[in-house]
């Protein structure tokens, strides 16, 4: 889970809000709420790319690697539903997809969902750059400047 960090993103989402309480929108949108539950009860637990940056820093280290992509909120309730071009909810899913997909590309919204990678040992060269090639963005973090370290 993304938190919106611009003036842009914040309006964007709240308008999002504003719109999804209307039937039609709410039908291309889904329910937009800031606390979720699973079906079961569960709540839904949503970190952001900040959060893990703390965590890293507060371990001391310093290489963190993000890649954001956007997912359709589509729940499978017969596991033998067909996936593919002739599925029934394909079209539906593809649509939402796209739609994610194009307001990430608009800077209006962060991606649905994001891999982090928190890495121990500082990345090789190589790492880096397939890493880089699949869309990761990699973010050194500043060493504390109180921590003794063994040497």
């Amino acid at each position: 889970m993304y938190i919106f960090d611009t003036s842009r993103q914040i309006l964007f989402r709240w308008l999002v809000e504003k719109l999804s309480r209307i039937a039609l929108f709410r039908k291309f949108l889904g329910e937009i709420k800031k606390h979720t539950y699973e079906e079961a009860g569960n709540y839904v637990y949503k970190i952001s790319r900040r959060e893990i940056e703390k965590v890293a820093l507060g371990l001391n280290l310093h290489y963190v690697a993000y890649k954001g992509f956007n997912i359709a909120n589509h729940i499978i309730s017969n596991y033998e539903e067909r996936i593919g071009p002739d599925a029934p909810n394909y079209k539906k899913i593809k649509f939402r997809i796209n739609m994610f997909n194009m307001l990430s590309k608009l800077k209006l919204s962060q991606p649905t969902n994001f891999i982090a990678i928190i890495f121990i040992e500082p990345p090789s060269k190589e790492t880096i750059a397939a890493l880089r090639k699949n869309s990761y963005n990699i973010i050194e973090l500043p060493e504390n400047p109180y921590a003794q370290v063994n040497k």
